[in-house]
C-alpha cells in the first residue's frame, strides 16, 4: 500500500458521508460489500488497503455522530432557549461586525451594540442577559446555511445583549494577540488609502470588514476571492521565505525549520485560525520535519494527514465551502495536475502552470457550482496572472506594516505600489467582465450530477495519463482522443442545469412581507420582493434564489403597490449592482402621479436597462390579467391600490392580491356582478391557488370574497413571531372554512407549487424536498 494515510483520509470523508445519508447510506454500504470481498480475495496488499479505509470510515462515522449529539453547554442553552435569561462564560473570541462587537463564548455568539462602551478582554468572564435564539437553518434554495457555518465552528446559539459586565482577568495570549491585530490594522488604515488598508487587512490579518461589497463582488464574480483571504498560498509563501532568508543567514536546518515552524503557529492563531492557514501550516510543518530527518515530502500523503486530523478535531467543516476547495485544490495540484505535468510539460513552465491552473479549476468546479452557483470560465487565465502577483502583493504588504509601525512616513512608497499593483487587478477583473460569457450561470446542480461529473472527469483524467503504445494503430490513438473528448463532453453536459417544464410558483420565506417567482424552463415573472423584517431581502434572499435555479433574468417583476415589504428587494435586484437583469417593471397606475411612489420609482430610473410600465384593470400580460385597481377610480389609500392579478397557466388559476384588502375585494365583487362580466366571474370561481391578501390580516380575505373564490391551495407570507400577529385568528377561521390547504411561509419556510395539466395541486414545504 503505497498510501496508507490517503486511504485512511479517503475512508474517513466516506465514513462521515454514509453517516450523514442515514438509511441510504447504510443501503450503499451493503452494495458494496460484494466488492469489498472481491477485492479482499485478490491480493495481500489490498485487504491491508480495505482495513486502512474501513478503519477511516468507522471513525469517520463515529465522530460525526457525536459531533451531531447535542452537547452538555448546547442543552443548557435550548433550555432557556426563547426565553431572557442570564448566561455567564468564558470570552473566547471578540469580532468587529458592523456597527456592534460580536463575542464569543462557548457555543454561543453574543452581539454587543457599540454605544455600550464597556471594555473587556478575551479570557474574561462575561455576563449577559438577553433573549437567547438558536441559530435556524435556511429557509430559502440558495440562501446562506448560517447554521451549519456556525455549528462547524461549534456555536449553536446567539444572543442579542442588553446588559452585561466581565469579570476576572484576561488571557495574555489571545488578548494580546486581539490587540496586536487591531493595531496592525489602525497602523493600516492611517498610513494607507482606504481601498490599499482595506486590502492588506483582508490579506495580511483575515479581517474583511473593511472591504467594500462592490470591490469583494467583483473579485468573487471573477473566481479571485481567495487572494483576498488567509489562504493555504499566503500561509506557504511567508513560511517558505523565512525559512530561505533563516539558511541565507546562516541558521542551521533544524533552527531555520522550526523558527519557521512557530511562526505559522503564530501567524495562524492571529489571524483566527482559519482552515487554510491550518492546512498549510500542517503540510508545511511536515515538509520541515521531512527535510530535518532527511526524508522525502509527499504532498498527498501530507494533505491526506493535515485532514485527517482537522476532520478529527471538527468533523463538521467537511460540510463547508472553504475546507472542500483548500483541499481538492491541493489533491488536484499533487494527483492529476501533476501527473500531467509530467506527461505533457515537464520542460515548459508556462505550459506546466496553464495545465495546473486548469486541473485545479477543473477538480473544483463542482463545489464552486454548488455553493457560488456560475462558473467564471476567465478565472483560470486570471488566476494564472494574479496567484504569482499576489506574492509579490504580499511581500509589499509585509513591508508596509513594517514600515507603519517603526517609520510611518516610509509606508506610502510600498502602499503606492499596491495601489498599482491593485488598480491592475481591478482592470483585468473590469476587462474580463466585458468579454462573452465571463460568467456562466448553472444554478445549484443536484448530488447526482455531482456525482456524474466526477465520474467522467476521472475518466477523462484517465485517458489522458495513459500510457499508448509507440507502435499503436491511428486507428486506436484516434479511438482514445474521441473518447477523452467524449468524456470532456459528457462532464460539462451533466451540470446542465435542470429546469421545470411546467410553472412552478414559489412563495419565498422572506419574513414580513412578500416575494413571489413564478418560473417554467428559463423564464421568471416576478411578484413583489420585499420586507421590513429582512432589509437585505434582496442581497442574501431573493437573488440567491435566482441564481440557485439559474435564473439570471427576470422577464417581468410585478410591484403590486408601494409599501417597503413589497419592493425594496426588487429595487435591489434592479440596481445596477445586482448579479440579476430586470427586463421590465409593472406598477399600478397609482405610480404616474401618486407622491408615494416617488422614492420607488426613482430607484427604478437609475437602471436603463430596466423598462418601467403601468398596468390597470382589464389590462393583460401574457398569462397574467389584471382585475384591479381601475385607471379611472384609484383609490387614496396604498394597500387598496395593490394589484389584483389573476394567472393561468396549464389549465390552473391563481390570484394574486398583494396587501388588498376588503374594500377591494367589495369593489371587486360589485363590478363582477355586472352582467357583462360573467366570463371574468366564471374564471374566479373555485380557483386552484390563492395568494392571501395582506399577509393573512383580518381586514382581507372576506368571508364573500372566500366563498367566491373557493381555493383549492392558499398561501400566506408573513414572518415569524411579527408584531402585526399575521397570520390573524379570525382570517385563518375563515381561510380553513372556505380553502382545501392552508400553508404560512411563517410555519414551513418557502414554499413552492407546480401547476400540472391534471389533478390537484400540493403545496409543499422546500424543507421536505432536500
Amino acid at each position: 500500500m503505497k498510501r496508507p494515510l490517503e486511504v485512511l483520509a479517503v475512508g474517513f470523508v466516506l465514513g462521515e458521508l454514509f453517516r450523514l445519508a442515514g438509511f441510504r447510506g447504510f443501503f450503499l454500504v451493503v452494495l458494496c460489500c460484494p466488492l469489498l470481498f472481491f477485492l479482499w480475495k485478490r491480493r495481500a496488499g489490498q485487504r491491508r488497503a480495505i482495513l486502512t479505509m474501513l478503519t477511516g470510515a468507522l471513525l469517520g462515522a463515529l465522530c460525526l455522530h457525536v459531533a451531531a449529539l447535542p452537547g452538555r453547554e448546547e442543552q443548557k442553552l435550548e433550555r432557556l432557549t426563547g426565553a431572557f435569561a442570564e448566561y455567564r462564560g468564558r470570552i473566547d473570541a471578540i469580532e468587529a461586525r458592523g456597527g456592534g462587537v460580536r463575542v464569543r463564548s462557548g457555543a454561543l455568539y453574543l452581539s454587543i451594540a457599540e454605544e455600550s462602551g464597556v471594555p473587556f478582554a478575551v479570557g474574561q468572564t462575561i455576563v449577559a442577559s438577553g433573549t437567547l435564539q438558536e441559530i435556524k437553518a435556511p429557509t430559502n434554495p440558495g440562501e446562506f446555511d448560517y447554521r451549519s457555518y456556525c455549528r462547524a465552528r461549534g456555536v449553536t446559539h446567539r444572543m442579542q445583549v442588553r446588559t452585561y459586565r466581565a469579570e476576572g482577568r484576561a488571557d495574555p495570549l489571545g488578548e494580546g494577540l486581539r490587540v496586536l491585530r487591531i493595531r496592525a490594522a489602525e497602523r493600516l488604515q492611517q498610513n494607507c488609502p482606504a481601498e490599499v488598508s482595506a486590502y492588506l487587512g483582508a490579506l495580511l490579518l483575515g479581517d474583511k470588514q473593511g472591504l467594500s461589497e462592490d470591490f469583494y463582488a467583483r473579485y468573487r464574480r471573477n473566481g479571485l476571492a481567495h487572494l483576498l483571504a488567509i489562504s493555504g498560498l499566503h500561509t506557504g509563501f511567508l513560511g517558505l521565505a523565512l525559512y530561505r532568508l533563516l539558511r541565507r543567514m546562516g541558521a542551521g536546518l533544524w533552527a531555520s525549520a522550526l523558527s519557521a515552524a512557530l511562526f505559522l503557529g503564530f501567524y495562524a492563531l492571529l489571524t483566527g485560525a482559519d482552515t487554510g492557514v491550518l492546512r498549510s501550516g500542517l503540510m508545511l510543518g511536515l515538509g520541515f520535519l521531512a527535510l530535518c530527518l532527511g526524508r522525502s515530502y509527499d504532498l498527498r500523503s501530507a494533505a491526506s494527514l493535515a485532514l485527517f486530523l482537522l476532520l478529527l478535531h471538527s468533523p463538521l467543516q467537511l460540510f463547508q465551502c472553504g475546507f472542500q476547495l483548500s483541499f481538492l485544490a491541493v489533491f488536484a495540484i499533487g494527483g492529476p495536475g501533476q501527473a500531467l505535468v509530467r506527461r505533457y510539460a515537464a520542460k515548459r513552465k508556462l505550459l506546466a502552470a496553464l495545465l495546473q491552473s486548469l486541473t485545479v479549476f477543473l477538480v473544483t468546479l463542482p463545489v464552486i457550482a454548488y455553493w457560488f452557483f456560475s462558473l467564471p470560465p476567465y478565472g483560470i487565465l486570471l488566476n494564472l496572472a494574479l496567484i504569482p502577483m499576489t506574492g509579490f502583493m504580499l511581500f509589499l504588504g509585509l513591508l508596509t506594516l513594517a514600515a507603519a509601525s517603526l517609520v510611518p512616513p516610509l509606508a506610502a512608497l510600498p502602499a503606492l505600489f499596491l495601489e498599482c499593483g491593485l488598480a491592475l487587478q481591478n482592470a483585468l477583473c473590469a476587462l474580463a467582465e466585458c468579454l462573452p460569457f465571463h460568467r456562466l450561470l448553472i444554478g445549484r446542480p443536484r448530488l447526482w450530477q455531482l456525482l456524474l461529473y466526477s465520474l467522467f472527469l476521472c475518466l477523462c483524467f484517465g485517458l489522458l495519463l495513459d500510457k499508448v503504445p509507440r507502435r499503436g494503430k491511428v486507428s486506436e490513438k484516434q479511438f482514445r482522443r474521441a473518447l477523452t473528448f467524449g468524456a470532456a463532453f459528457a462532464a460539462a453536459l451533466s451540470l446542465l442545469p435542470l429546469r421545470s417544464q411546467v410553472p412552478r410558483i414559489w412563495l419565498l420565506d422572506i419574513g414580513q412581507g412578500d416575494a413571489i417567482v413564478i418560473e417554467q424552463g428559463s423564464r421568471c415573472i416576478t411578484i413583489d420582493g420585499g420586507s421590513t423584517s429582512r432589509p437585505d431581502c434582496g442581497k442574501r434572499i431573493l437573488e440567491p434564489f435566482l441564481m440557485s435555479r439559474a435564473l439570471g433574468t427576470v422577464d417581468a417583476a410585478f410591484l403590486t403597490h408601494a409599501d417597503l415589504d413589497h419592493t425594496n428587494g426588487l429595487s435591489y435586484l434592479a440596481s445596477k449592482g445586482s448579479g440579476i437583469l430586470v427586463k421590465r417593471v409593472i406598477l399600478n397606475p397609482a405610480a404616474e402621479t401618486d407622491a408615494h411612489y416617488a422614492k420607488l420609482m426613482a430607484a427604478l430610473r437609475e437602471n436603463p436597462e430596466t423598462e418601467l410600465c403601468f398596468m390597470g384593470a382589464g389590462d393583460v400580460y401574457g398569462n397574467f390579467h389584471c382585475l384591479w385597481p381601475s385607471r379611472e377610480a384609484l383609490p387614496e389609500e396604498v394597500n387598496e391600490q395593490s394589484l389584483i392579478l389573476l394567472f393561468t397557466a396549464n389549465g390552473k388559476r391563481c390570484l394574486f392580491t398583494g396587501d388588498a384588502g376588503q374594500p377591494s375585494e367589495e369593489k371587486l365583487l360589485e363590478w363582477l356582478a355586472a352582467p357583462e362580466q360573467a366570463a371574468e366571474r366564471a374564471a374566479l370561481t373555485d380557483i386552484d391557488l390563492l395568494k392571501v391578501g395582506h399577509h393573512g390580516s383580518r381586514g382581507a380575505s372576506s368571508d364573500t370574497f372566500l366563498a367566491l373564490l373557493s381555493p383549492d391551495c392558499a398561501l400566506i407570507s408573513c414572518g415569524r413571531g411579527n408584531s402585526y400577529g399575521h397570520p390573524h385568528a379570525e382570517a385563518m377561521e375563515r381561510l380553513h372554512r372556505h380553502a382545501g390547504q392552508v400553508h404560512s411561509t411563517a410555519n414551513e419556510g418557502a414554499l413552492s407549487v407546480e401547476l400540472h395539466t391534471a389533478g390537484r395541486n400540493k403545496a409543499l414545504k422546500e424543507g421536505e424536498r432536500k
